[in-house]
């Protein structure tokens, strides 16, 4: 049985005990790639790295695994990280500027095209980087080995973080290949020692080259307006393609030939093994596509500035690249001041390139046989003309009509004015945005030789300038899952994410899996033939797991070029990622309720590293266990009893201590950094050194695993009822991860008398009452469970059937029933589901209940079943008296007095439940009551409006309540029968404001003039004064306002009368101040300082006691 081990003693009572072998994973962290797509975030690592991890959590690849080696250390990978200040961008020049602190990215591909993490290091004070790949450290994190020897497939990529990505253009990543993936017989720039042993697999010479990126100022061309384009003959507008016409080689930058050639622009994809490291060459079998219609910028100095920039020179000797710059800005800013912006070039010429990348680009020429001599040695005819030295010519052809291999070279001396170019001071580019360039000869932005890296022939025929357009940082990404903590499983859908690379170019996306063994097979029928956008992006490449896997697998997708003309794909990985499917291998099946198998998890991991600390055992852990089941940290033993059925994924954990050599930060005995570049000023330059120790670091390794708790869940019977139930085992999973029942294997033991099983069903009438639960269970199921590989397992369930009598079964409620004193009740009457229990039933009193006297009366009604069994329901007799009811036959009608008078109206049987109320026509309240004989008497009032309306109110009654309208002698029903409709209305309440007259500001009571008339209950008066402040005022019995100001009023004073007669329920009237002026501060209120506010300090509230003794709450006010 392949990938199982068979137990042959076990404790528990269900099923069969067979364990699974799991595969171990270690933690890895994921297939991550430079970008910013959602990534997720890697595991902490323990141990002395972690400062410098913290030193860098912004990183663009945010789960990379931090690695320093040694400078040079077998079993890594080293190189150098600056900004290139030269033509050759792989020159390591003194004007070179090292780039510090730096974040480099290592990944790699085994010969048996297994993918790494990603690793990221950090470069020191010089630019230097070394990545230690190790066995102690690729094992800690899972990674494959970093192993060259006899590996001829391995794979290894390089690339790293550009500091200011406007700035600066990455020109070369790891190897020549853009930060792709370069073979030990697939490399230019690096050194590969793939000696097997110790002291091998090292790589050295890596790059990660910097530029600027081109025109970052704006001295290195003219104005764009001045820039001489190639114009219509005709229109003399500028030509549809952008191209001059062919005015020979003389004089002109130019392609050398037909593509491929030199002085190109191009879509640059990789280099062929064996190449040139000191520049790029235009290579479509690597992928290279030539870029057509980008326009090319070309610019030289005029000759004065040049002459004074020759002098500075001359007069210092060994001047650095960047002080050349800054004397060149220097200068020509003085020259522009005093000419004008763009007057220190001679000529800004423009064109297009041709759709095959190549280039022709011609300039006029300034007079003169250089900048230093008007005119050649020995010419005697057409000599420049007074003025015409240092001038650009006005037309690219000679306007006597000779060639322009007069103009620019040296022979034919006499034939035409002399011309020349400032080659040396030249500023060559494509103009072209969102893109990295190798700006060839021109890595810096100031003039520069056009000789130093590409060639000036003679009569100034320029070529040899390549202008490759970079795509150093290529992203791809598999989102929805990696190989480290989001494996996929058998069916996971997934897509990719491509860009950064060559824009509307052809590329497939391959597929690939690898199995555990390390054996990988391409997909056929998987891979996607994409192009990409005009941004470089590839759309996606879906793929998805088979639903019947059948181990743990890789699934890589690689992004590889097409030719465009043969539609073939390369070989030649570009880029790639990975996820894992994983499928956890079963554990021994387990049965609900019985203790689970004996199994050793421990077994499925690894050895134990040899790197052990002292004194270190492995401890386990699971995530994930069915309820019911724990694992021994100790020996990695899964125990207990399983208590539901189902089917979990449990990750089994193995933890160790383990002692590994690491680079660690140098402290002082203050515990500061010690820096390599202590001098440095900018801190951020800054690098702290490192030094090799060796640490203990907890590692990780993980076991997926899969346990089946399987259960057959059977009803109660209950006896001399029929009875039938289909068994159905469960608690696994269906195929094809899961299981089939083998038909026929089914089978069912113990079973109650009167039951069979018989096709998968068991039926019959159960005769005998059976106890059964879950601790104690009575029936045997047994069958044979398949998988997807036709292996069989035999399990068994031993599960509970109990066969209940009829009165353990079923419930009968009990209900009350209402009877009136001396009725017999019904026993079957007082059960309220009679319709639930069995027919054939019988109900009983065990004691009649005695309803002679009215009450609640207790009783048991004996309920006895077909089979004989019986059981009792306590029930309650509500023994009811006579009714409340209304008896209005001898109704009489009342007078109209203060006299109380029986009404007639007779209540039978009233209790302490009824009541009794009364209302006239206009609804006021009649004095009502009951007398002792039930009779109803009521006190109407002289001024009754008749009829009277009683209201009688008892549960008894209908309704709840009886209304009886007793008449009035000498009223009429719908009269005023007491003039209520008729009276006068009361007077309306008024302000009379004409009397009103200015008030002291005094502390006495004083009249304001203002008079309320017809004041009543509702009136009210309130005054502030200007201040807002409060004044004492009050309406005398004759209805005059009276006020007291007080001597510090602010006046006027506003008064406001309330009451619901006046208009909008208020009248406010304003009354004068003597000597006071209105929006005046008459009483110095806006100088004084203000008293302090009322705040509540609860800082020291405390609890009270509930007693009724006075506390103290802790609250200040």
């Amino acid at each position: 049985m392949k990938g199982f081990i068979v137990r042959n003693s076990y404790k528990a009572r269900r099923g069969t005990s067979v364990a699974a072998a799991a595969l171990s994973f270690a933690l890895v962290a994921p297939l991550a790639q430079p970008v910013a797509f959602a990534q997720e975030t890697a595991a902490a690592v323990d141990g002395a790295d972690a400062t410098v991890d913290d030193a860098v959590k912004d990183k663009k690849v945010p789960n990379a695994i931090y690695t320093k080696g040694g400078w040079r250390d077998y079993g890594g990978y080293h190189g150098y990280a600056y900004i290139n200040k030269d033509g050759r961008h792989d020159d390591l020049s003194a004007n070179n500027e090292p780039l510090k602190g730096n974040v480099i990215y290592l990944q790699y591909v085994t010969g048996k095209n297994e993918v790494s993490p990603v690793f990221y290091t950090l470069t020191d004070s010089e630019g230097r980087f070394s990545f230690d790949l190790t066995r102690k450290v690729t094992d800690r994190v899972g990674a494959p080995a970093f192993n060259l020897a006899g590996a001829s497939k391995f794979k290894v990529r390089v690339w790293g973080e550009n500091p200011d990505e406007n700035k600066y253009s990455v020109v070369a990543a790891g190897d020549m290949n853009s930060g792709r993936y370069t073979t030990r017989l697939n490399r230019v720039q690096e050194s590969w020692n793939f000696t097997a042993g110790p002291a091998g697999s090292r790589i050295t010479n890596g790059r990660f080259v910097l530029e600027e990126k081109p025109a970052q100022v704006d001295w290195l061309a003219k104005p764009e307006s001045e820039w001489t384009r190639a114009l219509d003959g005709q229109t003399g507008e500028p030509t549809v393609d952008g191209q001059f016409p062919d005015y020979g080689k003389y004089g002109a930058f130019r392609s050398a030939g037909a593509a491929p050639n030199w002085s190109m622009v191009w879509w640059e994809n990789g280099e062929d093994a064996g190449s040139l490291p000191g520049y790029y060459k235009y290579q479509p079998g690597q992928g290279d596509r030539a870029a057509g219609g980008v326009e090319v910028v070309a610019s030289y100095l005029n000759d004065e500035v040049a002459r004074e920039i020759d002098a500075w020179k001359e007069a210092n000797k060994g001047y650095t690249a960047e002080q050349e710059r800054a004397n060149q800005e220097r200068i020509i800013k003085a020259y522009q001041d005093e000419h004008g912006v763009g007057s220190h070039i001679a000529e800004t010429v423009v064109t297009e390139t041709k759709a095959d990348g190549t280039i022709y680009l011609p300039f006029k020429g300034t007079y003169g046989q250089s900048r230093t001599q008007e005119n050649q040695t020995a010419q005697i005819s057409n000599k420049l003309a007074k003025g015409d030295f240092g001038t650009v010519a006005k037309d690219f052809m000679p306007d006597n009509g000779a060639s322009r291999r007069a103009a620019f070279g040296d022979g034919l001396i006499n034939q035409t004015k002399k011309r020349h170019i400032n080659t040396d001071y030249m500023y060559v580019y494509p103009k072209i945005e969102g893109r990295d360039v190798k700006n060839s000869a021109f890595p810096m932005n100031m003039f520069q030789d056009f000789n130093k890296f590409g060639s000036v022939w003679a009569g100034q025929a320029m070529d040899g300038l390549q202008f490759p357009l970079m795509s150093a940082q290529p992203i791809f990404d598999i989102p929805e899952y990696n190989s480290y903590d989001n494996k996929g499983r058998a069916g996971s859908k997934v897509t990719t994410k491509a860009a950064g690379l060559m824009p509307n170019a052809d590329y497939a996306i391959r597929w690939y899996a690898t199995d555990p063994a390390g054996n990988q097979t391409e997909l056929e029928g998987k891979e996607c033939i994409v192009k990409s956008d005009e941004k470089g992006v590839l759309p996606s490449c879906d793929f998805q797991a088979p639903e019947d896997l059948k181990e743990t697998t890789v699934y890589t997708a690689a992004v590889v070029t097409v030719d465009p003309a043969s539609k073939k794909m390369s070989d030649r990985w570009e880029i790639a990622d990975s996820f894992t499917a994983v499928v956890p291998e079963q554990l021994p099946l387990g049965s609900a309720g019985e203790e689970y198998p004996d199994n050793n998890v421990a077994d499925l991991f690894k050895q134990l590293p040899d790197n052990l600390a002292e004194n270190s055992k492995p401890q386990y852990s699971a995530d994930k266990l069915p309820d019911g089941l724990e694992i021994d940290p100790e020996t990695g033993k899964i125990t207990g009893t399983p208590t539901k059925p189902g089917t979990t994924e449990v990750t089994v954990t193995r933890e160790v201590e383990v002692m590994v050599d690491k680079y660690v930060g140098v402290t002082d005995e203050n515990g500061d950094p010690v820096w390599e570049n202590p001098d440095e000023e900018d801190p951020a330059q800054r690098i702290q050194k490192t030094e090799k120790s060796t640490v203990a670091e907890k590692q990780y390794e993980e076991v997926v695993t899969k346990i089946t708790v399987t259960d057959t869940p059977l009803q109660d019977g209950v006896v001399g009822e029929p009875y039938e139930q289909e068994v159905k085992p469960e608690g696994f999973d269906k195929l094809p991860q899961g299981f089939e029942i083998e038909e026929g294997s089914l089978k069912v033991e113990g079973l109650p008398d009167g039951l069979t099983f018989e096709n998968g069903k068991i039926t019959g009438t159960p005769t005998t009452p059976v106890e059964a639960s879950e601790e104690k269970p009575n029936v045997t199921v047994t069958y044979t469970l398949v998988d997807q590989n036709g292996e069989k397992h035999e399990q068994t369930d031993i599960v509970p059937l109990a066969v209940k009598s009829q009165a353990d079964a079923y419930d009968p409620k009990g209900q009350d029933q209402t009877v009136e004193p001396g009725e017999k009740p019904k026993p079957e009457d007082s059960i309220a589901n009679k319709e639930d229990l069995p027919d054939g039933t019988e109900y009983e009193w065990k004691e009649e209940p005695n309803t002679d006297e009215p009450g609640d009366k207790q009783g048991k009604v004996v309920v006895t079943y077909p089979d004989g069994s019986k059981e009792e329901v306590d029930v309650t007799i509500h023994v009811t008296q006579d009714p409340t009811s209304v008896d209005e036959s001898g109704k009489k009608a009342v007078d109209p007095t203060d006299d109380k008078q029986d009404t007639g109206v007779k209540i039978v049987n009233p209790d302490e439940e009824t009541k009794v109320s009364a209302k006239d026509e206009d609804s006021k309240d009649i004095p009502a009551e009951i007398d002792e004989n039930g009779n109803v008497h009521v006190t109407p009032g002289e001024d009754v409006d008749g009829p009277i309306t009683v209201v009688i109110e008892d549960p008894d009654l209908p309704g709840g309540k009886v209304e009886v309208e007793v008449p009035v002698n000498g009223h009429e029903k719908g009269k005023d029968d007491n003039g209520s409709d008729t009276k006068p209305e009361a007077p309306k309440t008024t302000v009379d404001e004409s009397g009103k007259q200015p008030v002291d500001p005094s502390d006495e009571k004083q009249d304001t003039g203002v008079k309320v008339n017809n004041k009543d209950g509702d009136t009210k008066v309130i005054a502030k004064d200007e201040d807002g402040k409060d004044i004492p005022a009050e309406i005398d019995e004759n209805g005059n306002v009276h006020v007291t100001p007080g001597t510090d009023v602010d006046g006027p004073i506003t008064l406001t009368i309330e009451d619901p007669d006046l208009p909008g329920g208020k009248v406010e009237v304003e009354v004068e101040v003597k000597g006071h002026e209105k929006d005046r501060d008459d009483n110095g209120s806006d100088t004084k300082p203000e008293a302090p506010k009322t705040t509540v300090d609860e800082t020291g509230a405390k609890p009270v006691d509930p007693t009724d003794e006075k506390q103290d709450t802790g609250v200040k006010v």
